[in-house]
């Protein structure tokens, strides 16, 4: 049966990779960023088939905006099975620093709208009663720490365990809880830096490349579907070693 999936930060990148892989394997999704228009025409750009994916406009910082963003996918679908929380920012100021301003943004960006995503997502499976997945996007960050990072490593490192709390709590209910902690992944900023700096931090992967996002993206479908039934509250590094060494 054909799941009703919300991806969150679903117009580029990891969201976007998430999105089409739901799309190929015959979901129905709501992509979720803060321009609709670009999200009509991240949707055109993948070939998301008319009827089965929409864009849906949604600063995730807004608790009122998440939860109109779950009403959208019931109202459109009938339902909602999987939460992706893919939407983030990253902000590398040392934190000698850093001002209240810029801390509070990535707190509430990275960490407070996962918690808006998952806490509503968690409430629309409770009213439905047949359980649910969600799919968090943590970092390595999360995991390691990053120079200069504190903030978002503070935040991915929330979201990691808070996934792993939630994964415990309501796994009786049938709902699942999960995240990927990606490494670096190859996105039009990445292909902006200096030639010197890609390569530099390249080698801190022992794969000795980037991610591309399709592969974070088929992570996050395998833990949503049935093949990961029996997973929960774990959080999956997909970082080609970086995380080992």
């Amino acid at each position: 049966m054909n799941k009703s999936v919300i991806v969150t930060g679903g117009t580029s990148g990891i969201g976007l990779a998430a999105a089409k892989c739901f799309l190929d394997n015959g979901d129905n999704v709501v992509i979720a960023g803060r321009n609709k228009e670009k999200g009509d025409a991240a949707l055109k750009e993948i070939g998301a088939p008319e009827g089965k994916a929409y864009a849906f406009a949604c600063d995730t910082t807004d608790e009122a905006a998440v939860k109109a963003l779950v009403d959208f996918a019931v109202e459109k679908f009938g339902k909602l099975d999987v939460m992706v929380t893919a939407a983030g920012a990253a902000r590398a100021v040392k934190i000698h620093e850093e001002d209240a301003e810029g801390w509070n943004h990535i707190i509430s960006t990275d960490l407070t709208s996962v918690f808006y995503c998952n806490r509503d997502a968690i409430q629309a499976f409770q009213k439905q009663g047949n359980g649910g997945a969600i799919v968090n996007v943590s970092s390595i960050a999360g995991l390691c720490g990053m120079t200069s990072s504190h903030g978002y490593s503070a935040a991915k490192a929330a979201v990691a365990n808070m996934t792993k709390s939630l994964g415990v709590t309501y796994a009786k209910e049938g709902i699942r809880v999960n995240a990927v902690a990606p490494g670096y992944v190859k996105t039009p900023l990445i292909a902006g830096l200096p030639e010197e700096r890609v390569k530099s931090m390249e080698a801190l992967h022992p794969i000795g490349r980037f991610a591309e996002p399709s592969e974070i993206g088929e992570v996050i479908y395998f833990l949503a579907s049935e093949k990961a039934s029996f997973i929960t509250g774990v959080v999956v590094p997909v970082d080609g070693g970086y995380s080992i060494i």
